[in-house]
């Protein structure tokens, strides 16, 4: 096993180069592409300097210095070029004098770096001979020539570089490039003025590259690069995103996607994985006080009293209204949040009914971290509501991950399967993160693995290291071997090496290719790569519907939709009964706001899927019933749930809550008390709610509001979604939203499920008022908002089909 590697938060330059280069994870895209812009500037080409622009812990500081060692590991490059890093932060420059001087001593550090250890000494001793500092150019010039290389200046906070330089004389002059001059790479948490302005002088001699936030699929994928890299130390990690994915993107949305805020993350989860997502967040806090205290204290007074205001506030607030909370007048408000914006601790944004501009924190941790520190007790306790509810969002509430649960627990495909070989039916359900299906097909893998293990005179328990076990004299073996690394030995780096042997044995063993394939998508977070092995599974089995289908799985968890529909298509082409594709297909046209598509595969699932799939029938039910409106089908998707299941309480009370505001009986439909009790306080509430909307008794249904949300259990949306979402429509559509709010606003139910609450609001008065809401909880509610409007979405696809 490979060394782990070394981790660190705040200073990248205090890690080994190997450390360093192992655990640059994220940005590896504008890694590659600046690097191809420096090898153009090798190439003789006259090529602009670049500026990364990006907020504090975007990784602007490790691109620089990944871009030093791209330099120094290419061939092409070192020949050319020669890699200068500075300080952080050039504090003492204030003219050229200064600056040149320091660029003297970066190339002095260089000459260290590559082992140059005489020429470092004389050149100090040069520096020291130094009777007029106006000298420095000169000197640093002549060394330059001596390599008969281009200099390339790596300057973090380009921006303080450029203020300290002002008083001198056409201080940009230098910073033109030229054919044959320095090439410059500069980073900034703030714009500068002279790049960034289209009429600024440096405008056309920069090219700039902006740093955003991870994605929550980027952050996912990196902190699975960085736990297969630290080896032992991060199986448990791993485990941890396999199992609790919602933990991680709740984090993302409080913490945004910032890389120096990744480690941090990693850091905690592989120290302690058992804490819940609040205890998460609290240890990242602590640990990121250091940084942000000092941001703080750095400010003037005024400065400081601003920014409270703004931090306090957490939503987008106008510069009127931070002076009514600070007591300070406009105008002074105005200047300091105009610093506070180009010092990149703010930033301008929209919001809905004025064309002012508001302002909010720009690094969503550090407003994070400065209402846990300086709020006020009931704004954090906000926070940790907010935490909960997003918790429960994104673990069972969106349709995608809902759908992807529902696999035929009774091992519906491994009969489909025809497979002889133990191996092919563990890495098929170590592939499909489902337990139950995990569980049946392992049991079916169990006496291919027994056999295994008695032929080596042992038992599977006592299998706990590879050197146990006789090197593999097959591809057969081999792959066998591999399985036992992946499944018990958690080592899928290793299985991948042992699936590759295999492969070199037998270059068209259709096993070795699948469990490669499912291998890179499983465990080691290499959707390209499982791509490559499974497609060459499928040209050696063109009509195996598993292949098929875990290809479809890898190209989706790779980014290329188009192709994954296409291969999930062809799975129905092999089985037009597979109803997993169609799933699949529903998944995604979901997440691409394809109502009707969705829909209709939805409908494909509550027809393919077996009786005894209830999972399959009540998703479809809830998606007809909830997300389309289409009751009186539902009701018949539910009352075949009641055929199967007579039991089935949650059917029958769908379909009760259906008649009930569907109300086509002479008599209004009354739900009974047995069933009733069956559900929660809230829920129960809700139902009776919704029963009284089917009478059109306004006012029965508004007595039953504080209930829902004021029972301790907090996961009533969780749970009654469906029943949620009926009673904000009927609200809008009714013309009582704005009653509905305020009742909801008066129990405190506007606070604890803030995100639920804010998305009811974009949907009853336009979704610009999503606009007005902080980007932690923004998130949450625009996916809300698009589950309000769902019914009217799919309902316009119909009439513009039947135009």
């Amino acid at each position: 096993m490979t060394d782990s590697i070394g981790l660190t938060v705040y200073n990248p330059s205090s890690l080994s180069d190997a450390d360093f280069l192992r655990g640059f994870v994220a940005r590896q895209g504008i890694a590659r592409e600046l690097t191809d812009h420096l090898l153009k500037a090798a190439s003789g080409e006259n090529v602009v300097h670049l500026l990364i622009l990006g907020q504090r812990g975007m990784g602007k500081t490790s691109m620089l210095r990944r871009l030093a060692l791209a330099v120094k590991g290419d061939p092409k490059l070192s020949m050319t070029l020669i890699p200068l890093l500075f300080r952080e932060e050039q504090y003492n420059v204030h003219s050229f004098k200064v600056f040149w001087t320091n660029c003297l001593d970066a190339l002095g550090d260089w000459y260290d770096s590559i082992g140059e250890h005489n020429k470092a000494e004389r050149l100090d001793r040069e520096i020291r001979s130094l009777v007029d500092k106006s000298d420095a150019q000169a000197l640093f010039d002549k060394w330059i020539a001596s390599e008969g290389r281009r200099p390339l200046l790596l300057l973090d906070n380009i921006d303080l570089l450029f203020a300290g330089l002002k008083r001198e004389h056409d201080y940009l002059k230098p910073f033109r490039p030229t054919s044959e001059g320095m090439v410059i790479v500069g980073g900034s948490a703030t714009t500068v003025d002279a790049i960034c302005d289209p009429n600024g002088e440096l405008s056309k001699a920069f090219r700039v590259i902006q740093l955003d936030k991870l994605s929550k699929e980027e952050l996912i994928a990196c902190l699975r690069s960085i736990a297969i890299a630290r080896g032992e130390e991060g199986e448990k990690v791993l485990a941890v995103l396999s199992t609790a994915s919602g933990r991680i993107k709740t984090l993302h949305d409080l913490t945004g996607g910032n890389p120096r805020t990744l480690t941090m993350l990693y850091m905690l989860l592989e120290t302690d994985v058992q804490g819940d997502v609040f205890q998460d967040l609290e240890r990242l806090l602590d640990q990121a006080t250091v940084l942000y205290k000092a941001r703080v204290e750095d400010l003037p007074s005024q400065g400081r009293v601003v920014l409270d205001a703004v931090a306090l506030a957490w939503d987008p607030v106008l510069a009127a209204t931070v002076a009514s909370t600070t007591l300070l007048d406009v105008g002074t408000v105005s200047s300091q949040l105009d610093r506070l914006q180009k010092e990149g601790i703010l930033e301008k944004v929209p919001v809905s009914k004025t064309s002012k501009t508001a302002f909010q924190v720009s690094e969503r941790f550090f407003n994070i971290w400065y209402l846990m520190r300086h709020g006020a007790r009931r704004q954090r306790m906000k926070l940790r509501w907010l935490t909960v509810f997003l918790r429960s969002f994104y673990s069972n509430a969106q349709l995608i991950e809902r759908a992807k649960d529902l696999v035929n627990s009774e091992g519906d495909l491994a009969v489909n399967l025809g497979v002889e070989t133990g191996h092919l039916l563990l890495a098929l359900g170590d592939a499909i993160d489902d337990e139950v299906w995990r569980s049946v097909l392992n049991s079916q893998a169990r006496d291919e693995f027994q056999r295994y293990a008695e032929s080596l005179g042992l038992s599977l328990d006592d299998i706990v290291d590879p050197g146990d076990v006789p090197l593999p004299a097959n591809a057969s073996e081999w792959i066998l071997h591999g399985n036992l690394l992946r499944q018990h030995l958690k080592r899928p780096t290793d299985a991948e090496a042992a699936f590759t042997n295999a492969i070199a044995l037998e270059p068209k063993n259709w096993a070795a290719w699948f469990n490669l394939g499912t291998t890179r998508l499983g465990n080691l977070a290499n959707a390209s790569g499982a791509v490559e092995a499974l497609r060459v599974a499928l040209s050696l089995n063109k009509k195996h519907l598993p292949t098929q289908y875990m290809l479809g799985d890898a190209l989706y968890n790779a980014g290329d939709f188009e192709e994954a529909k296409a291969a999930y298509r062809a799975c129905l082409k092999l089985d037009p009964k597979f109803y997993l594709a169609a799933i699949s297909l529903g998944d995604i046209a979901s997440e691409e706001g394809d109502v009707r598509d969705a829909a209709t595969q939805y409908e494909l699932v509550s027809r393919l899927a077996p009786k005894r799939d209830r999972e399959a029938l009540h998703a479809s039910g809830f998606f007809v019933a909830y997300i389309l409106e289409e009751f009186e089908r539902a009701e018949k998707i539910y009352s075949r749930l009641l055929d199967i299941d007579p039991t089935d309480w949650v059917a029958e009370t769908n379909i009760e809550v259906i008649k009930a505001l569907l109300n086509t009986n002479d008599s209004p439909v009354s739900i009974a008390e047995s069933l009733l009790k069956r559900h929660m306080a809230g829920g129960r509430a809700l139902i009776l709610a919704l029963e009284a909307l089917g009478q059109s008794d306004r006012a029965s249904a508004l007595s039953q509001v504080a209930k829902i949300f004021a029972a301790e259990d907090e996961s009533v949306f969780e749970n009654y979604r469906g029943f949620v979402l009926i009673l904000f429509r009927k609200a809008k559509r009714d013309g009582w939203a704005d009653l509905l709010l305020r009742i909801l606003d008066e129990t405190g139910a506007a606070e604890k499920y803030w995100p639920l609450i804010a998305g009811f609001d974009a949907y009853a008065f336009g979704s610009e008022r999503l606009l007005d809401v902080n980007p932690e909880v923004r998130s949450s509610a625009q996916k809300i908002l698009s589950l309000l409007l769902a019914p009217e979405a799919h309902s316009s696809a119909h009439t513009r089909l039947a135009g």
